[in-house]
């Protein structure tokens, strides 16, 4: 596919905004959207990038009275006559990773959700399903994994978890193993990988309401 200049020009002053989507989408799990979505996702990012860069030109500006408050980004959008500006556009970038960290840290601790939830506007969550709603919650807890067809039980503290797509997988620690039949320990193990990928897995989970010492000297250990 040939790229024109206006596709080349367009893809440089929107560059702020692509990397602000690149950073956000490695830094946290949301649901897959189609094209248009994500198109205008980086529109709108671009916007916010820019609008920071314009507000900081304005904040210097009453140090520093030489300084250019002007904007090229809308000019060079609707008027291809007027020559980009390198400088707008390598600042503006280096600015939108900071934003795309504020924005993660925002999204990861579902800051928009649960202020809506405090407000009774909504009962949705923003993780992309249940199971990474129950491993990305601030509850202490630890897991039982009770394998039927094997005859055998699992206790162990979550340290990782999949992404939630497909079979779950989890990463245990301070394991202990028992018989399923009897509940005898048989052997316990600094660490455990496992993969749910059977129907005769009985998954259960124990909040942590007493002393949580065994846990850390597990995590100081490591």
């Amino acid at each position: 596919m040939e790229i024109t200049d206006f596709t080349f020009r367009i893809i440089l002053l929107l560059l702020p905004g692509l990397i602000t989507f690149f950073i956000i989408d490695k830094l946290t799990e949301q649901k897959k959207n189609n094209y248009i979505i994500n198109m205008t996702s980086i529109i709108i990012y671009s916007f916010v990038d820019y609008s920071v860069y314009s507000l900081l030109k304005v904040f210097f500006s009453l140090v520093f009275k030489n300084i250019n408050i002007n904007v090229n980004f809308l000019n060079c959008l609707t008027d291809k006559s007027i020559s980009i500006s390198w400088i707008e556009i390598i600042v503006t970038s280096f600015i939108s990773v900071f934003i795309a960290g504020f924005i993660s840290k925002l999204i990861n601790e579902s800051y928009f959700h649960k202020n809506a939830q405090h407000l009774n506007l909504t009962n949705k969550f923003s993780d992309i399903d249940v199971w990474s709603y129950l491993f990305n919650s601030k509850n202490d807890f630890y897991v039982i994994i009770r394998d039927i067809e094997n005859n055998l039980t699992y206790q162990g503290y979550p340290q990782a978890f999949s992404n939630g797509h497909g079979d779950g997988e989890l990463l245990l620690v301070n394991v202990k193993v028992y018989r399923y039949e009897d509940s005898e320990l048989l052997y316990t193990c600094d660490g455990m990988y496992y993969k749910f990928n059977s129907e005769k897995i009985n998954f259960e989970i124990q909040v942590l309401k007493g002393d949580k010492n065994e846990k850390s000297r597990t995590k100081n250990n490591k």
